[in-house]
């Protein structure tokens, strides 16, 4: 992991099967909560089943969610999260790292997304009264553009670059890694 390393920041770009058509295959959602998602454009989603605990979400996800909640109007964004209340699950790992849980977004929302997290993780950090080069974040946003191709972009580093990188990235144009 990152955290544990002298680098200041990692960022991967890959291709990527999950969308917004395949959701309730890949995580095994029923046909309510699928239905449900095909309204939203901003998805919070879980660790793949497959772990002893099934789809488990990084700690804080629901403050995040209702922090992206409350946003939902000045943004034009519809957000939902890729589980029912009675199997939602967070998996709290304590440390100074802030795991963000994964993200699926249109690409014409990528800088929205980018923005929200951003202020997020700004407001977190002032709550914790740590400074933004010491915290870092782990984060991985699914981009989707025209329900076909969905790039996966890991971002693990400061708080402090995030919003940097991510606004440099040119997603449409990446290699693979």
């Amino acid at each position: 992991m990152l955290h544990e390393t002298n680098e200041e920041r990692k960022t991967t770009v890959v291709s990527t099967n999950i969308g917004f058509n395949n959701l309730s295959e890949e995580f095994n959602l029923s046909q309510e909560l699928s239905t449900e998602l095909s309204k939203a454009n901003f998805i919070l989603l879980p660790k793949k089943k497959g772990t002893e605990f099934g789809n488990v979400f990084p700690e804080q996800t629901i403050k995040f969610y209702n922090y992206l909640k409350n946003k939902e109007l000045d943004h034009q964004i519809i957000v939902d999260i890729a589980t029912s209340d009675e199997d939602y699950q967070e998996l709290e790992l304590h440390s100074d790292v802030i795991n963000i849980c994964e993200i699926l977004v249109r690409d014409i929302l990528l800088p929205v997304a980018v923005n929200l997290i951003s202020s997020y993780l700004y407001d977190l950090l002032k709550s914790r009264n740590k400074d933004k080069a010491d915290m870092k974040v782990d984060i991985i946003i699914n981009v989707e553009k025209d329900n076909s191709i969905t790039k996966k972009v890991t971002f693990e580093g400061s708080i402090e670059n995030f919003e940097k990188t991510m606004k440099a990235l040119d997603i449409k144009n990446s290699s693979e890694d």
